[in-house]
């Protein structure tokens, strides 16, 4: 006797599709976010995010573009769910060091992530926010806890 077929949540699929494809960002840092004492900053930031693995997975990528203050930075993040818990998972690394992982939960247009993983060689707890405001824009929200509570790092506003 065989096990029934695992297969992807349709609920979850319909879900992603909302965020598929290519992303104009701007992204926003908070004051003190890149250093303690830093300055509000401004970059571009192009995302990419697509289905994979039959939908069990939607692999996104990000290049953000170099600042007078900050190197570019790439990325790459992955987004599945688990059924039986009804959470969605989330992996990411960076081109700075910057790794993370952790769970969340799909309310509305938005999934909210509660991660640990480490910035800049510091461990951290992360709440990551993906957010679709509409068929073309899309709102993504970091916030650290470095010991003080979560604290706004950065926001990308994008669109289509």
């Amino acid at each position: 006797e065989t096990a029934p077929p695992h297969v992807p949540s349709k609920e979850f699929g319909a879900f992603m599709k909302g965020f598929e494809g290519a992303w104009k960002c701007d992204t926003q840092f908070a004051v003190g976010a890149l250093w303690p004492g830093s300055q509000p900053l401004s970059s571009k930031t192009d995302v990419t995010i697509r289905r994979e693995f039959d939908g069990f997975m939607w692999h996104g990528e990000f290049k953000m573009a170099k600042t007078a203050t900050t190197p570019a930075t790439i990325g790459t993040f992955q987004v599945g769910y688990a059924s039986p818990s009804r959470q969605v998972t989330y992996l990411s690394y960076d081109s700075i060091g910057s790794s993370m992982m952790g769970v969340g939960t799909i309310s509305g247009a938005q999934i909210a992530f509660l991660e640990e993983g480490f910035v800049k060689g510091a461990k951290v707890k992360v709440r990551e926010t993906l957010a679709k405001q509409g068929p073309r824009r899309m709102l993504h929200k970091v916030e650290l806890d470095q010991g003080k509570g979560l604290q706004l790092m950065a926001e990308d506003t994008c669109v289509k």
